[in-house]
């Protein structure tokens, strides 16, 4: 904040175009409360031969983690102490669409969170437990009939002192939570050990610097011996990200979008991204880097009716590490030329069900490139801003005319998925 004091907004823009990475700088005044002035920079970074994609330094990224730390304690996490008894655990204090900035719906929230409960769980009872990024307690306090102890590592002391004090008054969990204010790179220099048999990390890893800190973290948690499972969640997914920023842009333009200006949007936003994406290969791959400490590793996506961000453009990992006192998981190893391409292969919904039922009810059915009903538009347009074909027509029919595109190809497959522009615009 500045408030009171004279500010050469030019000096600042010059220190900041100063800086090695910065290519251009705007600073301005924005009218707060009272007589406060908020700052706002906005910079344009420079891109160079050798480091336009490469991972922060370690002081970089730890800098940019006590940044999102200082963020949520002053931003969404400094009035939770108003929250209700009754919230508890789901006071979604935070949650907004990435698509507008509008509150997600509060039943889209549950059905989120139930989902997310059931598959930390899928695995049988919690029991010991190490979450880092505890927020305001949400997966802490719907894990509270089934767990013996927690540690919870969170930066935002906020947040801290609110989970502290909500489970010394919960049922079932007051002497088993020991919350610490710390980041992820602070497990390896944790004053007491810890013994956790699962590690859960839920919508934080977006948060990293990158993916060599991930990795790193991935190693630090590995380290400790008794553990068996790593759940990630809420992962933001690299392999869907041009998809998920044509949904945004299309909530923004409307259905009069032209080709040109979706694909602006989507150029802009792919550049200003601020979080981290990880394509689902990073965690696949974690078996053979850590080929002595990890196991298998499961990708999931959301089992979820709603349709937003959350249930079409994030996934979970399950990372199950091997243990000295634990028997093997039994996997069924599938090679490349045993899986069915759902599209090469022209399957239809019939056609896919009746290729279930006739397979043996205990072997797997391994069948990839199914389309995912919940983004067939986003994904149709995806395909069309890459191909390198002229424009089917640069006015404001275009959206609908890759609608009934889309429709005829899905009607052709037999597949009951068809979009309307009504469906569109009341999204």
């Amino acid at each position: 904040m500045a408030a009171e004091h004279h500010i050469d907004l030019g000096q600042i823009e010059h220190a900041l175009r100063r800086e090695s990475g910065v290519k251009d700088a705007v600073v301005l005044l924005q009218p707060g409360k009272g007589t406060e002035t908020r700052l706002l920079c906005f910079v344009t970074l420079r891109e160079s031969d050798d480091q336009s994609d490469s991972e922060l330094d370690g002081d970089e990224a730890l800098s940019l983690v006590h940044l999102w730390g200082d963020y949520f304690d002053s931003e969404t996490y400094s009035n939770m102490a108003n929250v209700q008894a009754d919230l508890t655990g789901r006071d979604f204090i935070g949650w907004v669409s990435a698509y507008d900035g509008s509150v997600i719906d509060g039943a889209e929230m549950d059905e989120w969170l139930d989902d997310t409960i059931a598959t930390i769980l899928d695995g049988g009872h919690s029991g010991h437990i190490l979450e880092i990024g505890t927020g305001s307690g949400m997966i802490l306090f719907n894990l509270a009939g089934e767990l013996q102890t927690c540690v919870g590592l969170e930066p935002s002391a906020h947040a801290v002192s609110f989970v502290t004090k909500r489970v010394a008054s919960t049922a079932g969990l007051k002497n088993k939570v020991d919350m610490i204010r710390a980041t992820a790179t602070d497990l390896a220099r944790l004053d007491k050990p810890v013994s956790p048999g699962l590690v859960i990390l839920n919508s934080v890893i977006q948060y990293f610097p990158g993916q060599d800190y991930l990795f790193r973290i991935i190693q630090d948690i590995v380290k400790l011996d008794t553990v068996e499972t790593i759940f990630i969640g809420d992962v933001r997914s690299m392999a869907l990200h041009r998809e998920f920023l044509v949904a945004k842009a299309l909530r923004t333009t409307g259905l009069k979008a032209r080709k040109d200006e979706i694909w602006d949007m989507v150029t802009q936003m792919e550049e200003s991204e601020p979080e981290l994406l990880i394509d689902p290969a990073f965690f696949i791959e974690l078996a053979s880097r850590l080929p002595d400490r990890i196991e298998h590793v499961e990708i999931l996506p959301k089992k979820m009716r709603a349709d937003n961000e959350l249930s079409c453009f994030r996934y979970a990992a399950v990372i199950y590490v091997k243990a000295t006192m634990q028997q093997p998981l039994k996997l069924h190893n599938i090679d490349q030329e045993q899986w069915t391409d759902f599209t090469k292969q022209g399957l239809t919904r019939a056609s896919l069900l009746e290729l279930v039922r006739n397979q043996i009810r205990s072997s797997p059915v391994p069948i990839c490139n199914i389309p995912n009903r919940k983004f067939n538009l986003e994904r149709h347009i995806v395909d069309l801003l890459n191909s390198q074909e002229p424009d089917i027509t640069v006015d404001t029919n275009w959206l609908h005319l890759c609608i009934n595109q889309l429709n005829v190809c899905l009607h052709s497959r037999l597949l009951t998925w068809l979009i309307s522009p009504e469906k569109l615009a009341a999204r």
